[in-house]
Formats: structure tokens, sequence, C-alpha cells
């Protein structure tokens, strides 16, 4: 009898868990496009909203345009320090593209894909895209991103290998949503946007469809991601509107979910997704899995590279700069299933290498990790 009952106060922990865990969904609030070339809008700084979604307990992923950071109109630091600042806070930092222009024909649409001519950029005008941007946040904000989202959401196959290769773990696209697009590269798109052209006239309406857009996502999703778009661009902020609606929406939020909203980045979220409660069935994509990092990172002169693999294999494991060029070939041989060391020195009688952003990859029979490093001088 004793047994029987523990069994069903077992039974009753985890099915109440399972039922709790169910109810609960994400709220992710993604905000591109920061910061726009656009100055007829005050104020420049991203504080009144910051503070405005804090004070709901909410979280902000910020979609950075690297290029901006270092244009005439933020070379006094404010939006620099802000962005910071809004990380030690506990938001997010993804990077949106590199100056969110294409090359090929001059539009701001579209950048890592021209969709005016259709026309694929190769590997090479992909990855370095790609470098630059991520070597300005690195040199702006000491940030290297794990979130990266195309401007205008246009990119192809090689855009998805591309980032998977240069370390990236997220996109968030209109491709298949909750799925990897390539090796490690796991997508959690947005849903909508209310606050593009947000006005008096239809403010309500747009509140009322945002929360009934939430409530249908709520159930299909399990998540919620909110798109807004540069408000330095929107006259919308200027008046406050956007602050107030987004406040009141937060509001109705936790009155409406409480105690089932989590409020979290969008790189939590995915993560989230990736690695579900012990109730849940292990995804496939984990079966197998290597490990690689080094330390210290930064580094200075030398660093210890670490990998580990589940299974007896053949290794390889090279450096990149950040053009994607080899500077160096580390292990070309089998190794056996565990973890490993090996040490990397950037300044050796060959070559010494230049502080900035390098790339580690381990490859295997069956998977590829690319690993950021920064040597600093």
């Amino acid at each position: 009898m004793k047994n029987f009952i523990s069994f069903l106060l077992l039974y009753s922990t985890i099915m109440f868990i399972n039922n709790y865990a169910s109810d609960k969904f994400y709220f992710i609030i993604r905000v591109d496009d920061i910061m726009s070339r656009n100055t007829s809008y005050q104020p420049r700084s991203i504080v009144p909203f910051l503070e405005a979604i804090e004070k709901r307990n909410a979280r902000i992923t910020w979609l950075v345009i690297p290029h901006r950071l270092t244009e005439d109109v933020n070379k006094n630091g404010i939006l620099k320090n802000e962005l910071i600042e809004s990380v030690n806070r506990g938001h997010e930092i993804g990077q949106h593209g590199y100056n969110h222009i294409c090359s090929k024909c001059g539009h701001s649409s579209h950048e890592m894909y021209c969709t005016t001519f259709n026309y694929p950029f190769s590997n090479y005008e992909q990855t370095k895209i790609v470098n630059e941007g991520l070597e300005i946040l690195y040199d702006s904000l000491g940030i290297i991103p794990k979130l990266f989202v195309s401007p205008g959401h246009n990119e192809d196959d090689m855009t998805y290998r591309v980032l998977s290769e240069t370390g990236f773990d997220f996109i968030s696209t209109t491709n298949v949503n909750k799925s990897y697009l390539y090796e490690n590269l796991f997508n959690l798109a947005a849903h909508r946007e209310f606050t593009w052209a947000l006005t008096n006239a239809n403010y309500k309406n747009n509140l009322n469809a945002a929360l009934s857009d939430i409530k249908i996502k709520k159930e299909n999703d399990g998540y919620y991601c909110l798109l807004l778009h540069d408000p330095f661009i929107r006259s919308g902020y200027e008046s406050g509107i956007v602050i107030n609606w987004m406040g009141e929406l937060l509001d109705s939020l936790n009155s409406t979910y409480s105690g089932e909203i989590t409020y979290v980045t969008l790189s939590s979220a995915a993560e989230k997704f990736l690695h579900p409660t012990s109730f849940e069935r292990e995804s496939p994509k984990t079966a197998y899995t290597s490990q690689l990092r080094n330390y210290p990172n930064p580094f200075n002169t030398s660093t210890i590279i670490e990998f580990q693999i589940p299974a007896a294999d053949f290794v390889i494991i090279e450096i990149f700069d950040i053009l994607g060029r080899e500077v160096a070939k580390l292990l070309n041989s089998p190794m056996q299933a565990g973890k490993h060391k090996i040490e990397f020195s950037g300044n050796d009688d060959r070559k010494k290498l230049s502080s900035g952003i390098y790339l580690c990859r381990l490859k295997t029979s069956r998977q590829i990790i690319t690993y950021k490093m920064i040597l600093m001088e």
C-alpha cells in the first residue's frame, strides 16, 4: 500500500510538471535595424524604450547593423555604451548583416542575397560580410554574438553554411521554423510587427490584433517573437506612442498570462527549444556531439584548444583568419574518443598573427564545429 501511494504521488508530480511546462510560453522582443542612418527623430537613445521594457520584467534582442557603430552619427559613443549596458542588464545583441546595403544593386532591403538580380553571393563574399561585421561588433562592444538576422530575411543556403561555419548558433528568418537550417544553425522565426506605422488612429486595433495573435501562436508554437524596427526612424517613438503601446501590451500579457509567460532573449528561447526538459525525448541532432573550446579566450600569444569526440574518428583542426584564409593546421590524424588538448600559438617563428578574430574549425567524418577565438596583443 505504501509503495502504491508513493507511485501515485510520483505520478501526480510528473503530471503536474508536464502540465505546468506545457502552459508556459516564451515571449521575445526583437528590435531590428539598430541603428538606422536616419537622424530626423529624437531621442537618439535606446534608454527610454529599454526602461519601459525592464519595468515589465521583459528582455530585448537588439539586432545591430555593425557598420552603423562606425558612422559619424555614433562617433560620440552614446549608443555604444547604452548597448553594452543593456547586455550587462540581461538583454542580447545579435548581428544584422554588415551595413544593410546590397553590394550588387545598392538597395538597402537586402545584403546576403540580391533579390533585384537574383544574384547569389559566393562563399567568400558572404563570409567577408559576416566577418567584417563580427570584427566591428567585437571592437566596438566587446561582443561576439550567437544570433544572426539577414537584412530583409533574404538569404540562401550558402548564407546558412557561412553562418554555421563562422560559429553562429542561431538565425531568425522566415525559413522552416524551430529547425536546423544547416549543421548546427538553428532557426527561431519572428512572428509579426504592429508598430511599424503606429498612430493614435490604429493604436487600439493594433493592440487587440497583437493580443489575439499572441494567444494563437502561444498555443501553436509555444513562444511569441514580437518584431519591431529601429525606433529612431519611427515618428511614433518621438511622441512616445511606441513606448506607451509596448507598456500597455506587456501589462496586459502579465495580467492575462501571470505564471505562464517567461520573458527571454531570442537566443535563450532557441536554447530552451534545443534542450527541452528531461520529460521530453532527446533531439536526434544531439545524439552525436563533439565539443570544442579554447582557453584563455581572448588570449595573448598562445591558447589551449580543448576538444572532445564521442567516438574514435579522423580529426582535422584548422585555424582561419576573419576572411576565411587558413593560417594553421594543428591536427590531421585519427583520434580516440574522449577529451584532447592542443596548443596554438599566434606568435611562432614562422608567422606572427595580428590581433583580431580567428576561427578554429574541428572536422570529423560526421560533424563540423567552428569556434571563434580572439587574439589580443
